[in-house]
């Protein structure tokens, strides 16, 4: 009995593990947008391109007719690029996200940790009753 769990254990962890910690490592490691909210759409195109570009190194073309496997060959990255392109395209006209700086609209960034939880309790934050100035008043 104590053989089987031995050689059982490590797999039920792996699968525990991986059931368990896909999730926040996916929506904590990669969360790109708390950079810049285009980061995500830029960053998937390069590894895009890299990984096809990587794969006709090692691989070279699918098989078949030539003119079909440089089609399969750029049909994932010119797809996942035109995608991209259109996210980029749609958080500029809609939400006014720019390359450089913020866009219209755009809030302020502020630290969770350092946002004066001592300020909000006194009622003395931008824009409360103490004080009725806006946050973006420099």
């Amino acid at each position: 009995m104590s053989v089987m769990f031995v050689c059982w254990a490590p797999f039920w962890w792996v699968i525990f593990f991986l059931c368990f910690a896909t999730g926040p490592a996916l929506r904590h490691a990669f969360n790109l947008s708390a950079l810049h909210a285009a980061l995500p759409a830029l960053v998937t195109t390069v590894l895009v391109w890299v990984l096809a570009f990587r794969g006709l190194s090692s691989g070279g073309l699918p098989p078949g007719p030539a003119a079909l496997s440089v089609c399969v060959f750029l049909g994932g990255p010119v797809s996942v690029t035109a995608l991209a392109w259109w996210e980029i395209h749609r958080l500029r006209r809609r939400h006014g996200v720019r390359w450089r700086g913020q866009g219209r609209g755009a809030a302020r960034c502020v630290r969770p940790d350092t946002a004066g939880a001592a300020s909000v309790r006194s009622g003395t934050e931008a824009g409360g009753p103490n004080n009725p100035r806006p946050l973006d008043d420099h």
